[in-house]
C-alpha cells in the first residue's frame, strides 16, 4: 500500500489524508509485539491501517498509544481491537465524550456551547454517514508523567508534555531508531481561538531539545528532521 510509509525497518506510518482530516498513524514493529500510534478518526481509517499492516505481513499491534483526545485521533478507538494507553487528561476528555449523545441537534448544541468547534463538527458529519456509529471508548492504561515499554528489540518511551495544541499532548520516542512521534503538539489550539501560546511552545522546546532524535513524525505533516523542527519552534517564540 503506497500510503504506508517506511521510516526504518521497524518504524512505519499510515499517511494522513488532508481532505478527511485523517492524521498519520504510526506502527512500531517489535519482536515481542508491535505498537500503533493513535486511534484514527473512525473505523474507516482504522480499516485502511489494518489492510496496510496485513499487506506487509506484519503482526497487528497489541497496544495503541493515543497522542491526545481530539476526534481525529480517538474516534476510531472502538475499532482498534488493542489495549490503549492514554494520558490522564486524555482519559478525562474521553470519559466526557463517551456520555455525549450523537444526534444533529445535540451536536449543534455542543457547537453553540463551545464544547465542540466548527472544524471538528463539519469533519465528523462528513466522516460518519450514520451518527449512531460513533462510539467513544476510554483508554485501558492511564498514565500521568511517563512510562516505557519493552518490545524486545526496541524500547519505547512515552511521556506527557506541555504543548500549545492540547494540554494532554503525549510524545512517543524510540531511542534505537532516533524517531519521535509528536502528534499535533506543535500546532495551534483549535479549541482556544487558534491560540499559539508562546509559554507552552517554550516548555515544549525544553522538553524535546535534548532528546536524541533525528526524525519527528507529526500528526498532519510529512516527517521532519530535528534541526528543521527546532528552527520552526524557535521561530514561534523569537
Amino acid at each position: 500500500m503506497q500510503n504506508f510509509k517506511k521510516i526504518s525497518e521497524n518504524i512505519y506510518y499510515l499517511q494522513e489524508i488532508k481532505e478527511k482530516d485523517y492524521p498519520n498513524m504510526g506502527y512500531i514493529k517489535g519482536d515481542k509485539f508491535s505498537i500503533m500510534i493513535d486511534g484514527g478518526a473512525s473505523h474507516k481509517q482504522v480499516d485502511i491501517f489494518k489492510k496496510a499492516v496485513k499487506e506487509k505481513g506484519f503482526s497487528y499491534p497489541k497496544v495503541s498509544v493515543i497522542t491526545h483526545w481530539h476526534w481525529d485521533h480517538t474516534y476510531g478507538m472502538s475499532s482498534l481491537l488493542t489495549n490503549t494507553i492514554v494520558h490522564s487528561k486524555t482519559q478525562e476528555k474521553l470519559e466526557e465524550m463517551s456520555k455525549w449523545s450523537w444526534t444533529l441537534e445535540d451536536m449543534n448544541k455542543r457547537l453553540q456551547s463551545g464544547e465542540d468547534i466548527e472544524f471538528a463538527h463539519e469533519n465528523i458529519l462528513k466522516e460518519f454517514d450514520d451518527l449512531s456509529d460513533i462510539k467513544i471508548l476510554k483508554g485501558d492504561i492511564v498514565f500521568n508523567d511517563k512510562l516505557s515499554i519493552d518490545l524486545g528489540n526496541l524500547e519505547v518511551e512515552i511521556f506527557h508534555t506541555e504543548a500549545p495544541h492540547s494540554d494532554d499532548s503525549v510524545l512517543i520516542f524510540i531511542p534505537n531508531e532516533k524517531v519521535l512521534f509528536l502528534g499535533d503538539c506543535v500546532s495551534k489550539d483549535y479549541y482556544n481561538n487558534m491560540s499559539h501560546d508562546k509559554d507552552k511552545i517554550k516548555l515544549l522546546i525544553e522538553n524535546i531539545k535534548d532528546i536524541d532524535f533525528k526524525i519527528g513524525i507529526l500528526g498532519h505533516n510529512k516527517p521532519i528532521e530535528k534541526d528543521d523542527l527546532m528552527k520552526i519552534l524557535y521561530s514561534f517564540v523569537n
